[in-house]
C-alpha cells in the first residue's frame, strides 16, 4: 500500500490530457485496493465519455465543498454516467472505489476502507455503523480517533514502522492514516483467519507424493466440495485452481452434475484430462454446493471455513490405497490431528436491538451453545428450556437483570445485616458476579471420605448422651446437636432464646465439597470444621475446565459504572487470570485478592428503545463486543405451523414491515417493534390483543402522546379525530382569544378489544394501504 501510494501519489490527475490513459495508469494489476468490477466500469466509462467521467472526479476533489456531499455526488454521477454508457446493473463506485481514488490523490488527507473492517471496528467499540454512503465519512472520524490516541503514544511502533518506510519508494505516511487502516486490515480481518499453522507444511509434502511417477493421474481435493483441485498428469502437478468445477443443480431432488472448466495455460489442453474426469468417484456427483464454504489454499480462507487439516483427512477416501497410507503417515508425522470447528466466541459480548426481536431467547441460545456446543439448538423449544434449566441448576448459567437500584454491594460484595443467634450481625456477603466467579473455580471431586467421616461423628453423638456441643466459628457461641430420625442433624442454640432447627446431611457434604453453604451457615461452618480436624475429612479434586455463563438482562438499565465498579477492568480477555497480562484487585469489603477467571462469558442484552447503544458507558463498550437482533420478518413467515405467517388473509410479515418502515422515518431504527410479538398471533383474537398490549402501548411511549404521529403509523382505522364541540369552553374574558385553542384536533386510539372482527380487518387493511 505504502508503496502504490508513492507511485500515483496525486493521481488521478483531473487535468490530464489523456484522462483515458491516466485512469487506466491508476489502476494496474497490482491496485487490489480498488475493486475489480470497478476497474472495469471505469474503463467503459472513461472510453466512451472521458470527459463526463473526469467531471465526476472534479466533482470528489473539489475541496472547497463538504466531503459527505462530495461523495454522494460522485456516487450518483457515476451510476447516472455508466447507465448512459448502456452498462448494466451498478457502476461499482462504492465508498471503497472512492476511498482508493481519494487516497493516490491526498495520501496526507485520506486512507483507505472496506466496509468489512469497518464495520467490525464499529462492533468493537460498540457503535452502530453508519448507512452505506454515509460510512466513509464516519470511518475517517474513527481513524482520526485511533491515531491521536493510540497510534501516537506508542513510540516502539512508530519507530518499527519508521524503520520499514525508509525505502527510497515507499509513501512516508507521516501523518500515520494508511498506519491506521493498516492495522484495523490486519487486526480485524486478517487476524479472524483460523488456518491450522503446519497446514502449509503438510500441503507440501503432500504434493510431493504425487510428484511420484508411479502415483500418475491421483489427485486431492481441497474441499469435500469439488470446487478447486489438484491434477497430476504426465507433465506433473497442476496448480493450485486450474481444475474449476462448477456445480449446477439441473435435476430435482437435490442431483448434481459437474461441468469442467480449464484455466490458465491448460484451457486449451482439455482433452489430455478426459480419462481423469470421467474417473471422478461418482459421490461427486451427489455433493451439495455451497459457495460459502469454498477454499482457495493461497487466496485466503474464510474465518467460517471448518479446521483445514479435518479437511485434508477426511479426503484420504478418494486416493488410493497407498498414497493415502503415506499420507496418513505425513500427518501423523506432523502430529496433526481432526479437531471439531469450534468458533471464536466473545468473552464479553452484548446482543441489543429494539423490543421483541428476541435478544433474551438468543441467550439461552448462546449460553447452551458455549457450555454444550454438541446440543442440538434445533430441536423443540421445550427441550432447549430444559437444557437451559438443567445448566441453570448445576450453576454453569447464572441469570440477573440490572435495575436502576441495582449496587456494586448486589453485583460484587457488600456488607448485609444477617440475624445469628438471635442478634444482629453484620458479615461481607458476595454478590451475583463473585459468587459466579468462585463457582468456576470449584473442582470436581473425584473421591472424598465423607461417608465414613459422617458415620463417625453421628457414632460420636449417639455415643455422648445423644448430643454433642460445639462452637460457631464467628462469634464463638455453643450450640448443641443432636441426630434425628433421617441421620440429620437436629440442633439448638444455647442462648437465652433457644432457637431450634435442622442441618441436613446433603447440606453439610455440599459445603464440605463446595465451600457454599446453603443453610444455617455459621452452624454448618463449625460442623465442617469439626469434621475436618476430629476426623481427617479429605477429598481429590479434579478440573473439569468448564464454562461459564453470566446473562445479565436489561444491561443497559443499571448504572454500569457504579456496579462494576474497578472489576470493569478484569474482564477484558487479556486481564483474565491466567493471561498474559492478568490482573487481580485488593475488593475495599473483604480485603481479599479477587481477579475474572478465563471461563466465564458475560452474555448482556439492551433495549435500543431505552437506550442508545452509543448512550452506554464508554468503558463497557470498549470491553463488549456488540451483536445487533434486528427485527426480522421471514422468522413470522417461516414459522412451524405452517401458515406462513398469514392469520385470516393478513400477512403477518408484511404488516410488521410497514409498521417498522414508518417507525423509522418518524423515530429511528432502534425504535422498530420486534417479530416475537406476531410470532405466536393465530387468530384475530390474538391479533387484536398483540395490538391492544404490545404494539400500541409501545407506539404511545415512543411518541410521547403524539397521537397524529400514532395515526401515521397505524392509520384512521385504529386513530380517528374527535368530533369538535360547539362553545365548549366557559364564558370569560372576551379579551382573550381562544378560538385557535377550540380549533386544535383531539384525537382518540380505538381499543381493539372493543371492535368486532370485520372492523378490526378493515383497520388493518388501511393500516397497508391495501387498494382493493
Amino acid at each position: 500500500k505504502w508503496k502504490l501510494v508513492n507511485k500515483l501519489k496525486g493521481r488521478p490527475d483531473v487535468e490530464a490530457s489523456d484522462f483515458s490513459q491516466e485512469i487506466k495508469e491508476v489502476n494496474p494489476q497490482e491496485n487490489n485496493l480498488v475493486y475489480q468490477m470497478a476497474k472495469g466500469t471505469a474503463n467503459r466509462m472513461v472510453k466512451y465519455k472521458p470527459e463526463e467521467y473526469r467531471a465526476c472526479f472534479r466533482t470528489l476533489f473539489d475541496e472547497t465543498q463538504d466531503l459527505q456531499q462530495r461523495i454522494s455526488n460522485f456516487m450518483t454521477e457515476t451510476a447516472a454516467l455508466y447507465k448512459s454508457t448502456e452498462g448494466e446493473n451498478s457502476a461499482h463506485h462504492d465508498e471503497r472505489t472512492i476511498s482508493a481514488y481519494l487516497t493516490f490523490h491526498n495520501p496526507e488527507k485520506y486512507t483507505f476502507y472496506k466496509n468489512s473492517y469497518y464495520n467490525e471496528y464499529c462492533k468493537l467499540l460498540g457503535i452502530k455503523p453508519k448507512d452505506p454512503g454515509n460510512k466513509y465519512v464516519h470511518y475517517l472520524e474513527l481513524i482520526h480517533d485511533l491515531i491521536d490516541n493510540y497510534i501516537l503514544k506508542d513510540t516502539e511502533l512508530l519507530n518499527m514502522v519508521d524503520t520499514e518506510l525508509q525505502k527510497e519508494d515507499y509513501y512516508q505516511d507521516t501523518k500515520r492514516l494508511i498506519l491506521a487502516q493498516d492495522i484495523l486490515y490486519t487486526q480485524l480481518i486478517i487476524e479472524s483467519i483460523n488456518v491450522a499453522s503446519n497446514f502449509k507444511a503438510v500441503i507440501e509434502e503432500v504434493k510431493r507424493v504425487l510428484e511420484k511417477d508411479e502415483n500418475e493421474n491421483l489427485f486431492v481435493f481441497e474441499n469435500p466440495t469439488p470446487h478447486f483441485v489438484w491434477i497430476k498428469d504426465k507433465q506433473g502437478i497442476i496448480g493450485d485452481t486450474i481444475a474449476h468445477y462448477e456445480i449446477s443443480n439441473d435435476k430435482p431432488k437435490g442431483i448434481y452434475t459437474v461441468d469442467v472448466h480449464f484455466e490458465g495455460k491448460y484451457k486449451a489442453e482439455k482433452e489430455q484430462f478426459k480419462p481423469i474426469i470421467n474417473n471422478l468417484p461418482e459421490e461427486l456427483k451427489v455433493l451439495p454446493w455451497d459457495r460459502s464454504q469454498s477454499i482457495r489454499y493461497g487466496t485466503g480462507i474464510s474465518s467460517n471455513d471448518p479446521d483445514l487439516i479435518s479437511i485434508l483427512v477426511d479426503q484420504l477416501v478418494y486416493l488410493e490405497n497407498s498414497v493415502g497410507d503415506q499420507i496418513r503417515d505425513i500427518i501423523k508425522n506432523k502430529n496433526i490431528t481432526k479437531t471439531p470447528y469450534m468458533p471464536n466466541i466473545s468473552l464479553n459480548q452484548i446482543l441489543y436491538g429494539p423490543p421483541g426481536t428476541g435478544k433474551t431467547y438468543n441467550t439461552i441460545n448462546k449460553a447452551i451453545s458455549i457450555i454444550n456446543p454438541e446440543f442440538d439448538l434445533n430441536q423443540d423449544r421445550k427441550i432447549v428450556k430444559k437444557e437451559f434449566e438443567r445448566l441453570t441448576n448445576v450453576g454453569q448459567i447464572v441469570f440477573t437483570t440490572f435495575h436502576q437500584s441495582m449496587s456494586y454491594e448486589d453485583f460484587i460484595e457488600g456488607i448485609k445485616p444477617e440475624t445469628v443467634d438471635g442478634e444482629v450481625a453484620y458479615e461481607i456477603k458476595p454478590g451475583i458476579f463473585k459468587q459466579v466467579c468462585e463457582l468456576t473455580k470449584i473442582k470436581s471431586i473425584s473421591s472424598d471420605n465423607f461417608e465414613q467421616v459422617y458415620e463417625k461423628f453421628i457414632e460420636e453423638i449417639k455415643n455422648n448422651d445423644g448430643k454433642l456441643v460445639l462452637e460457631s466459628i464467628v462469634h464463638a457461641k455453643e450450640f448443641t446437636v443432636y441426630v434425628n430420625s433421617k441421620n440429620n442433624l437436629r440442633f439448638h442454640a444455647n442462648t437465652e432464646k433457644h432457637y431450634e432447627g435442622v442441618i441436613k446431611k446433603d447440606v453439610i457434604e455440599h459445603y464440605l465439597k463446595t465451600n457454599e453453604t446453603l443453610d444455617w451457615p455459621s452452624y454448618v461452618k463449625a460442623v465442617g470444621l469439626y469434621l475436618v480436624t476430629k476426623y481427617n475429612y479429605t477429598k481429590k479434586e479434579h478440573d473439569d475446565n468448564k464454562k461459564y455463563v453470566l446473562i445479565i438482562d436489561e444491561i443497559n438499565r443499571g448504572n454500569v459504572s457504579q456496579i462494576f465498579g474497578e472489576l470493569i477492568t478484569l474482564i477484558e480477555e487479556d486481564k483474565r487470570l491466567g493471561n498474559s497480562e492478568a490482573l487481580e484487585v485488593v475488593l475495599p469489603y473483604s480485603k481479599e485478592k479477587f481477579g475474572v477467571p478465563p471461563n466465564l462469558y458475560i452474555i448482556g442484552t439492551m433495549n435500543t428503545a431505552d437506550r442508545s447503544v452509543e448512550a452506554l458507558d464508554a468503558a463497557l463498550r470498549r470491553r463488549f463486543c456488540f451483536e445487533e437482533i434486528r427485527p426480522k420478518p421471514e422468522v413470522i413467515t417461516n414459522r412451524k405451523n405452517g401458515d406462513n405467517g398469514i392469520v385470516e388473509g393478513i400477512d403477518l410479515a408484511q404488516l410488521l414491515e410497514t409498521i417498522n418502515k414508518r417507525i423509522e422515518l418518524l423515530v429511528d431504527k432502534d425504535h422498530q417493534i420486534g417479530h416475537s410479538y406476531f410470532l405466536s398471533v393465530e387468530n384475530i383474537k390474538e391479533l387484536k390483543s398483540a395490538f391492544q398490549n404490545k404494539i400500541i402501548p409501545l407506539l404511545q411511549e415512543y411518541f410521547f402522546g403524539d397521537y397524529g404521529k400514532i395515526g401515521l403509523v397505524l392509520g384512521s382505522g385504529f386513530v380517528s379525530v374527535k368530533e369538535k364541540e360547539k362553545n365548549i369552553f366557559a364564558d370569560f374574558n372576551n379579551m382573550y382569544d381562544a378560538s385557535d385553542l377550540a380549533e386544535r384536533e383531539i384525537y382518540r386510539i380505538e381499543n381493539p378489544d372493543k371492535i368486532d372482527d370485520l372492523e378490526f380487518k378493515e383497520a388493518i387493511i388501511k393500516l397497508m394501504n391495501i387498494k382493493d
